[in-house]
């Protein structure tokens, strides 16, 4: 992940305090991820501890951001 992506995904993150996965695949798509790549970032965020899963809605997973 470049700088630029990197830093408009932290700015997101922090305007968006809760957000389901669908949310931020389309933002990850939106900066020019595939939906595979977007995936993995989001994995990798909740690894990292950037986001953390609070809950579902139906079968969508509900994230708060921990930044």
């Amino acid at each position: 992940m470049d700088r630029e992506k990197e830093m408009r995904l932290l700015l997101w993150l922090k305007q968006h305090p809760r957000f389901t996965t669908r949310e931020l695949m389309k933002f990850l798509v939106s900066l020019g991820y595939k939906p595979g790549s977007a995936r993995n970032i989001i994995t990798h965020l909740r690894l990292e501890g950037v986001i953390e899963e609070i809950g579902k809605e139906g079968h969508t997973v509900v994230y708060r951001s921990c930044v």
